[in-house]
């Protein structure tokens, strides 16, 4: 286990569920992820879960303070001293402040901040070929993907997402810089950022990981 916390961003396509994976297998860390919080809590039938369920159902966001209540209760049920992956969370600064309000809650305070970065054409290129099971949700990525017919871990129906086309990945991509980018230049002058090349081979992104991740 790492002595502090991580929060993994980067675009949409730079790989960094890939890499939570890996470094949560490495340093047996959880790793805690807002949509998965959401939906999970969406199919309880408490007033909560049925109010996120509906707003769901609009197309609405979620309010920040919602998820930083989620995120909350996910950490109650954890190690006092665990340390988490926090998957693009805070990934705006209205969920700044929640995030630090966790954090202080935690016995281990110190955080770091992984940034995979990918350029624009790149992300159009990697989405554009990924495909996700239609029942589990499971993304599939080259070459992997461009053959998969059914979900090798639930047999489902290997789908292209509606998103993953050039002009909605275009969109999300302009709200990551519009959003997010601002997240990461206010924690960068904290120093509290590691940037690492997303453009490289799985195993090359993690071993650059591992160079740049401090010991203590």
């Amino acid at each position: 286990m790492l002595p502090y916390n991580l929060v993994t961003l980067g675009p949409q396509g730079s790989g960094k569920g890939t890499q939570n994976e890996l470094l949560s297998k490495k340093f047996d860390m959880p790793i805690l992820i807002a949509g998965d919080l959401i939906r999970t809590k969406a199919k309880e039938n408490d007033a909560l879960g049925k109010r996120l369920r509906d707003i769901i159902n609009r197309g609405h966001l979620i309010p920040h303070n919602d998820v930083k209540n989620l995120f909350i209760k996910a950490t109650k049920n954890l190690q006092e001293n665990q340390t988490i992956i926090f998957d693009a969370w805070p990934r705006a600064m209205a969920q700044v402040p929640g995030f630090i309000e966790l954090i202080r809650k935690r016995v281990k305070k110190e955080f770091k901040i992984l940034v995979i970065k990918i350029s624009v054409d790149e992300a159009i290129k990697r989405l554009s070929k990924r495909r996700v099971c239609e029942s589990c949700k499971t993304n599939f990525m080259p070459p992997e993907s461009l053959t998969l017919k059914k979900c090798p871990k639930c047999q489902g129906k290997i789908i292209q997402r509606e998103d993953d086309y050039p002009k909605p990945i275009k969109t999300r991509l302009d709200v990551y810089g519009s959003e997010t980018k601002p997240v990461i230049k206010y924690f960068a002058k904290k120093n509290k950022v590691i940037y690492i090349n997303g453009e490289q081979s799985i195993e090359n992104v993690q071993k650059e990981i591992l160079a740049k991740l401090p010991k203590e």
